[in-house]
């Protein structure tokens, strides 16, 4: 398997009123192939809703509201994360925008910096959080130990991870709350 962001680059998709997924632009099938998605082509997800990807209620509650944003007021905004593969880290800015139907919102997002990393442990992602789990946050990739969030991938934040897998649940740390409240002029939904 090749190790390259090919289906990052341009990746564009959009949402129907119904904020199910519709139509993609880039190579999807070939990205979620290189990042091991189960689901794998585009087509296999056209039926499903943007909430059946983000399953923390904290992280649909910051994309309804910015989504709501667009539709009401018809402009776009535009925020920063990051989506890790395996072997990538990449920081992306995505962008959310009127779409081409009625109340549809087109997400696009591009790289801004990618940076290799190689960890010295597999992640095992759940659905719903189950003990012995650590949260990560769906938008800065930390990784909450303790009640402190710390980027893994950073060799100077001298975590210690106790074993050789890490069991992680989609959550939204504090910090982005706050950056993605403020973006739709609300307060943090924590």
């Amino acid at each position: 398997m090749t190790k390259s962001i090919s289906g990052l680059m341009g990746l564009i998709y959009e949402v129907e009123e119904l904020d199910r997924l519709t139509t993609c632009s880039g190579d999807w099938d070939r990205f979620a192939q290189e990042n091991g998605w189960f689901s794998g082509s585009w087509g296999n997800l056209t039926s499903s809703t943007l909430w059946d990807h983000i399953t923390d209620l904290t992280t649909q509650k910051l994309y309804r509201r910015l989504m709501a944003q667009v539709r009401q007021e018809n402009k776009e905004l535009t925020f920063d994360l990051r989506c890790d593969s395996p072997w990538l880290q990449r920081y992306l800015r995505m962008t959310l925008e009127p779409g081409s139907g009625t109340d549809w919102v087109r997400f696009c997002s591009r790289p801004v910096r990618l940076q290799p990393h190689n960890l010295p442990y597999r992640f095992n992602f759940l659905k719903e959080p189950q003990p012995g789990a650590h949260s990560f946050c769906s938008f800065c990739n930390q990784v909450e130990f303790g009640g402190l969030w710390k980027q893994i991938s950073n060799p100077t934040s001298r975590l210690k991870v106790p074993q050789s897998s890490l069991t992680l649940v989609a959550q939204t740390c504090p910090s982005c709350a706050q950056r993605l409240g403020v973006l739709v002029g609300q307060p943090p939904p924590l």
